[in-house]
């Protein structure tokens, strides 16, 4: 299933529950969720081969903040929404969660850097902007 199968497939108002639930700081953004969600529901998927990998792995993840196992999406943060669309889900077989917990999952990591595009514009150009005063390349800041 790819991630645009997977947010056909699914309500919202199920989703929201679990994103409080697994990620309780957002309890106060489930408004800019909801924008999200229909925004990439309205979007076309487009493959772009210079984007992070065709797949998405959703695996267990220890964040080591002492709370134990979580669900994973990876490579979502950062990729162009209308290909993480297409990406197809890999599920591994330790995952044993509902279609909502895995949109839920999936909708906090595409959200990462902003839930539309005017706020992931701003947060690399502030970025950027960051590199640029600081003297440093994108490499230098890497390392």
């Amino acid at each position: 299933m790819t991630f645009k199968e997977l947010l056909d497939c699914v309500r919202f108002e199920d989703v929201a529950p679990l994103i409080v639930k697994m990620y309780p700081d957002m309890g106060q953004s489930l408004g800019w969720y909801k924008i999200h969600f229909d925004m990439l529901r309205l979007m076309q998927p487009v493959l772009h081969e210079d984007a992070n990998d065709k797949v998405c792995h959703i695996t267990m993840k220890d964040w080591e903040d002492g709370s134990g196992l979580h669900l994973n999406a990876y490579p979502m943060e950062g990729d162009l929404w209308e290909h993480s669309l297409t990406k197809e889900l890999v599920i591994a077989p330790e995952v044993a969660a509902s279609n909502e917990e895995l949109a839920a999952c999936c909708l906090w990591h595409t959200s990462f850097y902003g839930f539309v595009e005017k706020q992931v514009d701003e947060h690399f150009r502030i970025y950027d902007l960051d590199l640029l005063l600081s003297g440093k390349t994108f490499s230098n800041k890497i390392n």
